[in-house]
């Protein structure tokens, strides 16, 4: 989570962004700083961070992502745009140089308003995030991956509990993350999520006659 943040105040009015938008585009530029590149947290999690409610976050994100500022990825996990980091670095640029005038002519420029205010990250809190198994195939073997979508997908019923299921599996098993290893893991996880789940849908099916059919033959 971001504490401080630089506006522009000049910028947002000119794209358009308002003042929560952009403390929500700052924070999952931020939460971003992982090996996938994208941002994995809850809506919840950004809520908190700007204090805000889930639903406002939800209506945010769609709107950004309308926007360009913002994407996802297949899971939904978030990343900015160029779009955005463009705006974001010419933010800081700014600053940067009203900072120069500021040490440079103290006197004239200290009454002026500043629009842009100093970028401080709290290197207490910042923690290095780890990337998801799923997330590094995706960056890192698209092909492969892809491979295993169109092979897979169809016969799992619920992706999305599979998917965090299986990135769970992979960090309770300490599993390293390399292309071969994570892959052949995939695909073994996969064949018995799909035996398990057939084999319940087969109990499920077998139900108990009710009595007034139990000395019915057919």
């Amino acid at each position: 989570m971001k504490r401080y943040i630089a506006i522009d105040l000049l910028t947002a009015k000119q794209q358009g962004i308002t003042l929560t938008e952009w403390a929500l585009l700052e924070n999952i530029h931020f939460m971003s700083n992982n090996a996938t590149g994208y941002c994995y947290a809850s809506k919840n999690t950004l809520a908190g961070a700007i204090l805000v409610s889930e639903r406002t976050v939800f209506n945010l994100i769609q709107k950004l992502t309308a926007k360009k500022f913002i994407v996802k990825n297949e899971l939904n996990h978030l990343t900015v745009t160029d779009k955005w980091i463009a705006i974001a670095n010419g933010n800081t640029a700014k600053f940067a140089d009203t900072m120069q005038k500021l040490q440079t002519h103290p006197a004239k420029t200290a009454v002026e308003p500043m629009q842009n205010l100093h970028i401080k990250e709290d290197i207490k809190e910042r923690k290095k995030r780890d990337a998801r198994a799923i997330d590094f195939l995706l960056k890192n073997s698209p092909g492969e991956y892809e491979s295993f979508l169109m092979q897979y997908k169809k016969t799992i019923n619920n992706f999305k509990k599979f998917s965090d299921d299986f990135n769970d599996t992979v960090d309770q098993e300490e599993l390293k993350y390399n292309t071969k290893v994570l892959m052949a893991r995939l695909r073994k996880y996969a064949r018995n999520w799909i035996a398990n789940q057939t084999k319940f849908e087969v109990i499920k099916a077998d139900t108990v006659k009710p009595n007034y059919l139990k000395n019915f033959s057919a």
